[in-house]
């Protein structure tokens, strides 16, 4: 599958206003700041899995949670559809585009390796790499999956050029970016499932590296291993996301380097951010929230 991109257009959403001693200070239980941007965050939904209306079930639950959380914005992260490459899973990309038109405030999507450039075009949305500006944050949204069968990530010369200059624009507006794409750029291995951004790593380490104050957080997610962070990358807090579809209960992630939730079930991930901290709580679809996860911000004011 061709990796092409189109031309880019600032999108603007209708919003007002690791080791594991790597992550530390990480606290649990805190309370955002009352001035913090509440968003949602849903990941691979997986659209026609098994053959089946299970994942649309899932989505139809998850948007009506996310609607009664107070969320200003949600943000999807790849993997809309299961298997978009086989030509009869394009029928569930209308389906998944009514059920997100559900959604009562502004939302955006990012394309997995399961969902075609092609597709994701002409049924989701017209850009693949596009920005969301709020008050404070500017958010890049990027596809670097390189599509199915192949797992790992992909950034181009043409992207990271587009990235440095949403990076520098959002920095003159004195707003901080915030990464958004499908598949994370922190080296992993097992227990973990080893799947990075590959082709262009280098060059998006380095670029991750002279722009570390302007960048707080990278979100992904294409893991299905529940909530995972790390923050030993330049201090920028890394964060895989739940999968909406299924989870795999993975041995071991206690014990690997940065967090892991320990929470396998089906859902997404509620937000709070600030200028001064980023807090987490994963939401099994159904059940009460996890303990919140705060993650500082404050070094970033350099």
């Amino acid at each position: 599958m061709s990796h092409g991109f189109s031309r880019r257009q600032v999108i603007k959403g209708a919003v007002g206003a690791l080791a594991v001693g790597a992550l530390s200070p990480l606290l649990w239980g805190q309370t955002a700041p009352s001035d913090a941007l509440q968003l949602a965050f849903l990941s691979d939904t997986h659209l026609g899995r098994g053959n089946n209306e299970q994942a649309a079930k899932q989505m139809k639950q998850a948007v009506e949670e996310i609607n009664a959380s107070g969320a200003a914005m949600t943000i999807m992260c790849g993997d809309l559809v299961n298997g978009g490459q086989n030509p009869a899973a394009e029928k569930h990309y209308p389906e998944w585009l009514e059920i997100a038109s559900k959604f009562k405030k502004p939302w955006h999507a990012v394309p997995g390796n399961h969902d075609p450039d092609a597709l994701f075009v002409k049924h989701i949305q017209k850009e693949t790499d596009y920005t969301v500006n709020t008050d404070a944050f500017t958010f890049i949204c990027f596809r670097d999956a390189i599509g199915n069968p192949n797992h790992q990530g992909i950034v181009t010369r043409e992207q990271l050029d587009w990235i440095q200059k949403q990076i520098d624009e959002a920095a003159r507006s004195k707003r901080q970016s915030i990464l958004v794409s499908h598949i994370i750029y922190h080296h992993n291995e097992k227990p973990d499932v080893g799947w990075m951004i590959e082709k262009g790593r280098e060059e998006f380490k380095g670029m991750l590296a002279a722009n570390a104050k302007n960048i707080p957080a990278f979100f992904a997610g294409h893991f299905h291993e529940g909530l995972r962070i790390w923050s030993d990358t330049n201090r920028i807090h890394e964060i895989v996301l739940p999968s909406n579809c299924w989870n795999t209960a993975v041995k071991g992630l206690d014990k690997a380097p940065g967090y892991s939730a320990n929470e396998f079930r089906p859902g997404y991930t509620l937000a709070e951010v600030s200028a001064t901290s980023i807090t987490l709580r994963y939401k099994p679809l159904g059940a009460p929230s996890l303990p919140s996860v705060s993650l500082p911000l404050a070094s970033k004011k350099t």
